[in-house]
């Protein structure tokens, strides 16, 4: 499989909904602060209170239980499996052509 066509099935594919979720998570809070809730009742205003904590927290995913995976993390973890997989291709190339 060529780099190029590996980029655009899988990598791109993985990249978008990483930044996608992430960012949906944020204006989920965002949206919750926006929302009319001052003037309503103090019933109303209690659960936006405990939605506006609960969806505060940051969207974060985990590479199982080793650590927490951030953009910045997944990117240099991509940068990483390309620079292996154009290593283990030239070496493969160069096995071949022996």
């Amino acid at each position: 499989m060529e780099l190029q066509q590996l980029e655009d099935e899988h990598l791109k594919p993985i990249v978008d909904k990483f930044t996608k979720y992430g960012n949906r998570s944020e204006n989920i809070s965002a949206a919750v602060y926006d929302s009319d809730w001052v003037d309503k009742s103090p019933e109303i205003r209690r659960l936006v209170y405990i939605m506006s904590s609960t969806v505060n927290r940051k969207l974060v995913y985990n590479a199982g239980p080793f650590n927490e995976v951030t953009v910045v993390t997944f990117i240099q973890i991509v940068k990483v499996t390309i620079s292996f997989y154009r290593l283990m291709c030239t070496t493969t190339l160069s096995d071949s052509g022996s």
